[in-house]
């Protein structure tokens, strides 16, 4: 067998200290692209050429740690670098390669290297952050590293993520103590610990003790609904503890904070204090309760703002889905007026928006203007006066809505339109503003704005679906309105017939009805009445195309039967005969 030409007595030697440092001795043959492998002895243990292939294809170096090792080969570096191997059992064990470049007697490169194995190193070091990172006692994340995750999390957060935050605090922790003992205090924590592991046993959940008897839930991309189940759930389960014999029970009080999907720019810092001062607020109500925020504003500055906002409006209003809201409020409200002003400030306060602004156009005098607009308090009104736009302005904008007539405008990506028509877009210190356009009978009449002031704001799909579902409503309700008013949009004058049917308007009917009594020919004539119930749920369901088409088909069956003397129209113009 072939041996290098060392002294017999140093090999004995050497290889006692290569077995106990668990070093193994290599060397690469630059240029023949060849590893040779030397045991402990300094025997050739084997020799693998065409090496670079082998490490892509045979080797079980970790994937990722391949390239820089044969850039090390490729480049003959004298180096020192630590890689991860598969052992036999599928485990990822570590090594520290050292190699050092020497040029033999023909000119040849040969890096002589040398391997430790250092996984046991590694496992202990990783026990011990480990150690640092938990707390002794419950086993999980302690203050300082629990709130480094959270902040870690916090400042990747993407736009459509939504987080969670519960703040968990044992009710009169210092009498269990008292009259237990601390010994036993510290099993009702531990308890306590284990029971949030079980709760909250998948992966995107943070726990943390913040310390003594006080708790921290962070759970990522979580609907607010089923954060407030998780909570209600855990909360019950602690109730049900049991402590042997000694009777003991426990309760807690919760203060739980949500981040939803369109905000960003938060704090470990920030989020806590509003779960804390939500959970002051359970210990006020009497303990063994939550208390659940949902602002998007630091909860101690904005807390009273939002609390008065919604004290102003019926719970039922926060119950169901803005449209089936949207519904509500126009079947119950007889009022155009005190109906558009009481849904502009719901949509506003659910929505945590600043402004929301109708925006009606007169594409033939080149015009905008509003006559309806809900504010935040202390946000600024906007488009108090007529303002003028340019026809390329308006063409840009124009094409800029989607097949929901929908886009959204930030004030820092402004690059595709003109100075003027930036002005118009961005007013009133709006940061962020979706804009939805209004139709009637297929004619373009305007745009809702719903603009957000203090922070830029990102939406999903879902959100602007329903924000164009809700502006066909709006846009329904007040084309009805200004029909009824004889105002169409403040310069269109009265249609002798209803595009969609066929039939006289309204106003005409109106005419044509006061010039037979005017006649004293009333005698002829009878007066029918007709309504179609519930059919806003009919379009709310089937969409709007297929209640078109039932309005259209009542009316041909209304031609098909009339008689000489009847003049037949339908009141409820554009498509919202409900």
């Amino acid at each position: 067998m072939e041996t290098l030409q060392v002294n017999r007595k140093q090999i004995e030697k050497l290889s006692i200290v290569l077995n106990n440092s668990r070093i193994k001795i290599f060397e690469y043959l630059v240029d023949e692209d060849t590893l040779v492998v030397y045991n402990n002895k300094f025997h050739i243990e084997k020799t693998i050429a065409g090496y670079m292939d082998y490490i892509d294809n045979k080797s079980k170096i970790h994937p990722e740690d391949r390239e820089k090792i044969k850039q090390i080969y490729k480049e003959a570096k004298e180096a020192t670098v630590e890689i991860r191997e598969f052992g036999e059992d599928g485990d990822i064990k570590h090594s520290v390669l050292e190699f050092t470049k020497i040029v033999n007697e023909d000119g040849k490169l040969t890096l002589i290297g040398s391997t430790r194995d250092i996984t046991e190193q590694r496992k202990q070091e990783k026990k011990l952050k480990e150690r640092a990172r938990k707390d002794s006692l419950t086993g999980l994340y302690n203050q300082v590293y629990g709130k480094k995750c959270i902040n870690k999390y916090l400042n990747r957060k993407k736009p459509f993520d939504s987080c969670g935050m519960i703040v968990l605090d044992v009710d009169c922790f210092k009498l269990v103590n008292d009259n237990y003992g601390h010994l036993f205090g510290d099993k009702v924590l531990a308890r306590l610990a284990m029971l949030l592991k079980e709760v909250f046993r998948d992966n995107d959940s943070i726990l943390m003790r913040a310390g003594g008897d006080e708790f921290v839930i962070f759970v990522k991309d979580i609907l607010n609904i089923e954060l407030v189940r998780k909570n209600v759930e855990l909360m019950q389960k602690i109730r049900d503890l049991q402590f042997g014999k000694t009777g003991c029970t426990i309760t807690c009080s919760a203060g739980c904070c949500y981040l939803p999907e369109n905000v960003s720019g938060y704090t470990y810092d920030q989020l806590f204090e509003n779960a804390d001062i939500a959970l002051y607020k359970a210990k006020e109500r009497g303990k063994n309760c939550y208390v659940y925020c949902d602002s998007l504003q630091h909860f101690s500055s904005m807390i009273a703002e939002q609390e008065k906002q919604e004290e102003m409006l019926e719970a039922r209003y926060f119950q169901n889905d803005i449209v089936a809201t949207a519904f509500e409020i126009f079947e119950k409200t007889n009022n155009f007026e005190v109906a558009i002003h009481l849904l502009l400030k719901v949509i506003g306060v659910r929505l945590e928006l600043d402004r929301i602004t109708i925006v009606q156009t007169d594409i033939k005098d080149r015009e905008i203007y509003s006559d309806y607009q809900w504010n935040r308090e202390g946000i600024p009104k906007v488009l108090e006066t007529v303002r003028h736009f340019d026809k390329e302005d308006f063409l840009t904008v124009f094409n800029d809505f989607d097949e929901n007539g929908v886009f959204v405008l930030q004030h820092d990506h402004m690059e595709r339109y003109s100075e003027s028509a930036t002005k118009i877009l961005i007013q009133g210190e709006a940061k962020t503003i979706v804009c939805v356009a209004m139709y009637c009978e297929g004619r373009y009449t305007g745009a809702i704005t719903y603009a957000v002031c203090k922070e830029k704001r990102s939406w999903s799909n879902e959100m602007l679906k329903q924000l164009s579902e809700v502006t066909k409503i709006i846009s329904a309700h007040f084309a009805k309105n200004q029909v009824m008013n004889h105002v169409y949009q403040g310069a269109i004058t009265r249609m002798e017939h209803d595009t969609l049917t066929g039939l006289i308007s309204f106003g005409r009917f109106h005419e044509e009805v006061e010039r037979i009594i005017l006649a004293n020919k009333t005698s002829d004539y009878m007066m029918i009445y007709t309504d179609f119930e519930n059919f806003k749920y009919f379009n709310y369901k089937y969409g709007y195309t297929l209640g078109d088409q039932v309005l259209k088909d009542f009316a041909v069956s209304l031609l098909e039967k009339q008689k000489k003397n009847i003049i037949c129209t339908l009141q409820e113009l554009y498509r919202i005969s409900f």
